[in-house]
């Protein structure tokens, strides 16, 4: 069982990558009492300053008609955030018809320290609840609350670019279409505002879901390529139901972040315990294996990984 879930575990990106068919991290712990998931607020379009972007001052890969390159932004993101400390949400949501039975909607709560990090995935169905602390090389998995909780080492954890799947969002939500690009000013900090040219839909997205239109992506990305923000909103008819989906990151606390010991470490059997052992990551049907990966397991490139953590959204 060990096995199973710590591949489910480096698998969690495949929820972007492939439709967010199924959100689970482990599935083996026991029901426990969570708080309801609140989504995160995706915020209406705004209207962009009438400042355009000076020229040979914008991010890796962004050109003045708004054309991407993204495995040039994609580097850059990672390159900045890779010897940082830095917390990092995401949340995915989708209602309307036919939502009801699914178990889809998560938030994942990265905390990344210059010697540890913490991952927290919270599910709509609360025993699959995963908590991964990573120091030393080793990981400690929590699945689950309470009584019932189940405890796993993970031998080889991935590094954190794959668990904050950043990445796998980035190639699934930005590559293959156009955006307005406009300089904006927040809180001092000079800023790009990324937006999707309207009735584009990226092929990612296009090739695993049904019946997609009204596409919406919003980022927001510093002069050195770091992607502070990304917020993606769209419609999907499977079936011929009509169901709303949302998917928004963001980064706070850069360089300032540090991780404690979960409590339920205290907890964690003393005992040898059978090792989860990250396999290479595997790329989400329908998208083009990164250079790097999305949230996946095992040895995994740059970016997001494989399973849980693998990149390719």
């Amino acid at each position: 069982m060990a096995d199973r879930q710590g591949q489910t575990l480096v698998v969690v990106a495949l929820v972007l990558v492939a439709g967010c068919n199924g959100v689970a991290l482990g599935s083996d712990a026991a029901d426990s009492p969570t708080p309801t998931l609140t989504p995160v607020p995706v915020p209406e379009s705004e209207t962009p300053p009438s400042a355009p972007p000076v020229a040979g001052s914008l991010p890796p890969g962004v050109s003045e008609n708004g054309l991407l390159t993204v495995p040039q932004l994609l580097s850059a993101h990672e390159a900045f955030v890779d010897n940082r400390s830095y917390r990092w949400r995401a949340s995915f949501r989708v209602w309307g018809d036919g939502t009801d039975e699914y178990g889809r909607n998560f938030t994942r709560v990265a905390t990344i320290g210059r010697d540890a990090y913490l991952i927290r995935q919270i599910n709509q169905i609360p025993r699959d609840n995963q908590s991964l602390y990573v120091t030393d090389g080793t990981g400690y998995l929590r699945s689950g609350t309470g009584a019932g909780a189940r405890f796993d080492r993970v031998a080889d954890p991935l590094s954190h670019l794959q668990y904050a799947f950043a990445g796998d969002a980035i190639e699934r939500y930005l590559r293959g279409i156009s955006f307005n690009v406009t300089a904006i000013e927040r809180d001092g900090e000079t800023l790009y505002r990324l937006h999707s040219s309207p009735g584009l839909i990226p092929p990612a997205v296009q090739q695993s879901e049904r019946g997609v239109h009204d596409y919406v992506a919003t980022a927001y990305v510093t002069p050195n390529g770091f992607v502070k923000t990304l917020v993606v909103r769209y419609v999907r008819r499977p079936r011929g139901q009509t169901q709303y989906v949302s998917f928004r990151f963001d980064y706070t606390d850069l360089s300032s972040t540090a991780v404690d010991e979960p409590a339920w470490l205290s907890d964690f059997p003393n005992e040898t315990t059978p090792e989860i052992t990250n396999a290479t990551a595997t790329p989400p049907p329908g998208t083009a294996t990164p250079a790097t990966a999305t949230p996946a397991n095992g040895t995994a490139t740059s970016g997001n990984g494989t399973d849980a953590a693998t990149r390719t959204p």
